[in-house]
């Protein structure tokens, strides 16, 4: 459902994914806490969190998080 999503929002919204089992991903696993998968964090254009998802979550809520997200975002 994810990758749907990328797919929707290509060009909108960039999509960053971490393997929790990647050594590489240290740094991030401690900045953001990211302990779980799946676990998405919605950033602004400034690097904040916006929001946090926490294992499987419905479609519609996504993708009204990310509307909005991008609505914030562009000042509408």
């Amino acid at each position: 459902m994810v990758h749907r999503l990328e797919i929707d929002y290509w060009g909108q919204v960039e999509f960053i994914y971490l393997d929790i089992d990647d050594s590489a991903v240290g740094p991030y696993k401690q900045q953001f806490n990211f302990r779980y998968q799946p676990h998405l964090i919605l950033l602004d254009g400034e690097g904040n969190v916006v929001q946090e998802y926490v294992g499987a979550q419905p479609e519609a809520d996504l993708r009204a998080a990310l509307d909005n997200l991008i609505a914030v975002s562009s000042g509408q």
